[in-house]
């Protein structure tokens, strides 16, 4: 349901580039073929969301469940989203999502909360404290990847709310392959497969739904020769040998 391309133009006048995994496209470890791309179709995702029973019965532009296991029939589709209210940036998202999943029938009201109130670390804290329907977030990417934001061990819960994997998605699968990925030499073949692997289950199984990637932005004189941006590095200055 979300047009992801709309959102890259609104959000980085079309500088960004939309997301299908943990890692850009450019990046060594991206897993091409093995990722599931998820393109804009508001109508298969009108049809998916009849087949498991939520139907607008009152053609009133919001579904209704109508069967759905585990949920009462009648209830309303509604959705709260949770997003940075002092970012402009965020605020577009936000605003083309909940455009986007009202024309699936998806009712989302939107909550503007300070970066500090949303990111607040559990319990308390909505995203960490996992009470939240949807959350608008960040993550920036290290030479790592981002794979151990999903794993179980990640989870903040009980008396350990420490964890970044605010959604609480568990897969063995996932784990064993992030796992894998994390603890391989830098450059193994090893390394290469499991990354592929894990974004394969991630791609699939979609424990968040990724969006776009930041452009990244710097400035040289015109007279240095050989710099180079590269988003998977952590400076600017990554390839400092090829400069002159």
């Amino acid at each position: 349901c979300i047009d992801r391309q709309a959102i890259v133009d609104a959000a980085t006048s079309g500088l960004g580039l939309i997301a299908h995994s943990f890692l850009p496209g450019e990046h060594p470890l991206y897993g091409s073929d093995r990722v599931v791309e998820w393109d804009y179709d508001p109508q298969a995702a009108s049809a998916l969301l009849e087949e498991t029973g939520w139907i607008d019965v009152d053609q009133d532009g919001v579904r209704e469940a109508d069967g759905v296991p585990g949920v009462r029939s009648g209830t309303v589709l509604q959705i709260l989203l949770l997003a940075p209210s002092a970012d402009l940036a965020s605020q577009k998202v936000a605003e083309i999502v909940r455009v986007n999943l009202a024309d699936c029938g998806i009712h989302v009201e939107i909550r503007w909360l300070e970066r500090e109130v949303l990111m607040a670390p559990g319990p308390d804290g909505p995203v960490f404290g996992r009470q939240f329907d949807m959350a608008l977030m960040t993550s920036r990417l290290d030479q790592a990847g981002l794979c151990q934001l999903y794993l179980s061990s990640q989870v903040p819960f009980g008396l350990a709310w420490e964890g970044v994997n605010a959604g609480g998605y568990r897969s063995e699968g996932y784990d064993a392959a992030c796992e894998a990925a994390l603890e391989a030499l830098p450059g193994s073949r090893d390394q290469r497969q499991y990354h592929e692997l894990a974004q394969a289950i991630f791609s699939q199984e979609l424990p968040s739904i990724p969006l776009f990637w930041w452009p990244r932005i710097a400035l040289a004189r015109p007279h240095v020769l050989g710099f180079e941006l590269n988003s998977t590095a952590e400076s600017d200055l990554w390839s400092a040998e090829t400069l002159d």
